[in-house]
This record gives C-alpha cells, structure tokens and sequence, in this order.
C-alpha cells in the first residue's frame, strides 16, 4: 500500500492546473523541482515514493509550500 505523505498531496496541488495559488498558479513539475533546487527525476522519485528527500530537501519543500500557500 502506498502511503501519501501531506507534502506529496500539497506539490501535486500545486501542479494541478485547476489549483491557483498566488505565487504559483499551475506550476509544471519541472517549475516545482527547479524552485526546490533539484532535478526533476528526484522530484519524481519523492512523489512516486521510491525516495524520500532527505531533511535539507524537506526543509525547501516546507519553505515552498509556506510560500506558496501563505
């Protein structure tokens, strides 16, 4: 069973066109890697569950998601 961490469902909102979010409204997956400072296949890999990011990483995404979401 996959288990979908709240941060994993907060960046697929993100993604997802019919979200707006002031600083970034429908941001591609590519956007979203780039923000955090990562290649897009580790951004995949975190969502797809085969990696976790590592603590640096989950400090970006928390800053990220505050930005956005704030």
């Amino acid at each position: 069973m996959k288990i979908v961490e709240p941060w994993q469902r907060q960046l697929h909102a993100i993604h997802n066109s019919d979200q707006r979010h002031k600083d970034a409204p429908g941001m591609t997956w590519n956007e979203i890697a780039g923000r955090l400072g990562v290649a897009p296949s580790t951004l995949y890999g975190w969502l797809s569950g085969r990696h976790e990011p590592s603590p640096l990483a989950c400090n970006a995404i928390a800053g990220l998601l505050e930005t956005i979401t704030s």
